[in-house]
């Protein structure tokens, strides 16, 4: 009997540890699309990662990062989160994001003025999520990797739309 639940104990841990192995490609292909582009932006677009994308232990994938507002002199913090298994789709318009059909992203804005004083925080739910990728062009196979390894780590998503 003791073999068997071993056997079936460490079925289940290789289970999981290959999850998070696809897991962690998804992080890394969002983290390197995002640096690939960071060169790209023009004055005035560029964006500081704080926290690049990760998944935590309840697979939630997140993102922070800082820009400013050149209209109202201010700088934004912007936190986005949202559950792996509440993305349905990956899409790209101006900007690479993913759709939840239930606003399942979490968005936490800190507006902070030019005297430096903060607000408080800006808390909305969405159902989108954008990465922040939006310079490259003809990047079909970047949507195409991330399809394949949501997949991989048990998320189907689709892809309706893919505009350059």
């Amino acid at each position: 009997m003791r073999p068997k639940l071993l056997l079936l104990t460490g079925c289940f841990l290789c289970a999981g540890l290959a999850v998070s192995a696809q897991e962690s490609t998804i992080v890394k292909l969002l983290n390197d699309q995002l640096k690939k582009e960071k060169p790209m932006r023009e004055p005035g677009e560029e964006i500081a990662i704080v926290q690049p994308f990760r998944i935590d232990e309840q697979h939630v994938l997140s993102v922070e990062f800082s820009d400013n507002d050149p209209y109202w002199n201010r700088q934004r913090l912007t936190r986005l989160e949202v559950p792996l298994n509440q993305i349905s789709s990956i899409v790209k318009d101006i900007n690479v994001l993913f759709e939840s059909e239930n606003k399942a992203v979490k968005q936490t804005v800190v507006v902070t003025d030019s005297t430096g004083k903060a607000q408080a925080p800006q808390v909305d739910y969405t159902g989108l999520f954008f990465t922040q990728i939006c310079k490259e062009r003809d990047n079909a196979e970047f949507r195409d990797k991330m399809v394949k390894a949501f997949r991989k780590a048990g998320y189907t998503i689709g892809c309706v739309h893919w505009y350059d």
